[in-house]
């Protein structure tokens, strides 16, 4: 990528790092791209330079904040050979970031309200992670759906609740309360709590700039128009 590739890129940065924090105060609807130029500081003319429009940017903006959020999961259940672990690591991460970064969660229950989590994101990456010997497709395709399912309640109950309580004691009320809705056996949903309230805490995050800015796979999947080295006359 060569320098003009890379301004390009972080001026697209600049501009989701603008709505993630404009979707932790506003409604989706109420988001108004003035405020977010302002916010990136570029010109109005630039925003639309990269997205054709705030959807296409809030959509963007969705799907890397999804595969970002599959990525942590899967960093805790991927190895365990119990399909429940995904919903109970969705329950910790959720917490866990969200007891440290409010913007985050506050933006994702924005898109949630407004119907803009992309499930189909989810299911992208999730079925990329390679399964274990043995493993049966629907097992996988049940991931993707407890994935989706835990991550609208739990972004429902931390908008709705606030943050009262341990990070402990949340973990614990979201373990319980989603894998009690699995219909999951009680002695199966007291070891889950176990599990989850032993995950070391993690009080710091990659940072998702950052992220965005360095991860090839992360610019395919979510579709980031990176101009050829021979479009070194492209306007940011």
């Amino acid at each position: 990528m060569n320098r003009s590739q890379r301004r390009r890129l972080r001026t697209q940065v600049s501009l989701l790092a603008a709505i993630r924090y404009e979707l932790s105060i506003n409604a989706v609807d109420s988001v108004i791209v003035h405020d977010v130029t302002e916010r990136a500081d570029v010109a109005l003319g630039t925003f639309y330079n990269h997205f054709d429009d705030k959807a296409a940017a809030i959509q963007t903006l969705a799907r890397v904040d999804t595969l970002i959020l599959g990525r942590h999961v899967a960093e805790i259940a991927a190895e365990s050979p119990d399909n429940h672990r995904w919903a109970t690591a969705t329950v910790v991460v959720l917490v866990q970031r969200a007891s440290v970064d409010r913007v985050w969660v506050a933006s994702l229950a924005s898109l949630v309200n407004a119907g803009q989590f992309p499930t189909a994101a989810a299911m992208e990456f999730l079925e990329s992670i390679p399964g274990r010997t043995g493993e049966i497709q629907n097992q996988r395709a049940w991931r993707v759906q407890v994935f989706v399912s835990v991550m609208r309640g739990m972004i429902h109950h931390l908008a709705a609740h606030g943050f009262d309580g341990s990070i402990e004691e949340r973990i614990t009320l979201g373990v319980r309360s989603i894998l009690g809705g699995l219909a999951v056996d009680q002695d199966v949903i007291t070891a889950e709590i176990e599990f989850a309230t032993a995950v070391p805490l993690r009080t710091e995050w990659p940072d998702d700039d950052e992220t965005i800015l360095t991860d090839e796979t992360l610019h395919e999947a979510v579709g980031f128009v990176i101009p050829s080295s021979s479009e070194t006359n492209v306007t940011n």
